[in-house]
């Protein structure tokens, strides 16, 4: 799987704005690569990461969207880092690249919301970007619940029942959960 990393583009190439900057935010928005968004039948993950895309746009946010390979989102710039969806799904090499890609193709966004899977978990640690990291799936279900997670990144659990906990808050953010309805 090789990254694409001619695709820069979205977010108009200036440095993220400072604290305190007003609306609209440039906001990178990372979908696992294994589906296109929307996806074409069943995608979960994608079908939320579709709807969050398109709310924040139409809020007025600009909005770069890395996904899989045949993802289009009205509203949104889509960037895709690989050359083809993976063939195998959880394919380590795929994610990670897909990951790197994302990541240096949203450098110059104001946060990061990750909804990829450990790796992504990760890369958001180690980005120095602010990054609001969405585990669509127990932490410990992916395999890391012995792992630490990283410090000064919001990270943020959300279960298929609904339940929902958070993870880690960069120091002097208050989280609260706040129940849909």
């Amino acid at each position: 799987m090789t990254p694409i990393t001619a695709h820069r583009r979205g977010l108009g190439g200036t440095p993220p704005r400072a604290a305190g900057a007003a609306s609209p935010l440039r906001i990178g928005m990372i979908a696992p690569p294994w589906v296109p968004v929307p996806p074409p039948a069943y995608g979960g993950i994608e079908n939320v990461v579709a709807g969050l895309t398109r709310e924040l746009a139409d809020r007025g946010h600009e909005v770069a969207l890395v996904a899989a390979p045949g993802s289009a989102l009205p509203g949104a710039d889509v960037i895709e880092v690989l050359d083809r969806v993976p063939d195998a799904f959880g394919h380590v090499e795929a994610d990670l690249a897909h990951g790197l890609g994302a990541y240096d193709a949203l450098r110059d966004a104001d946060v990061i919301v990750d909804h990829t899977g450990p790796s992504g978990a990760l890369l958001s640690a180690w980005s120095g970007m602010p990054v609001l990291y969405v585990c669509h799936n127990r932490i410990d279900a992916l395999r890391i619940e012995g792992i630490a997670f990283p410090t000064g990144v919001l990270g943020v659990e959300v279960e298929r029942s609904g339940a929902t906990r958070v993870l880690s808050a960069p120091e002097g953010i208050a989280v609260e959960i706040v129940p849909a309805g």
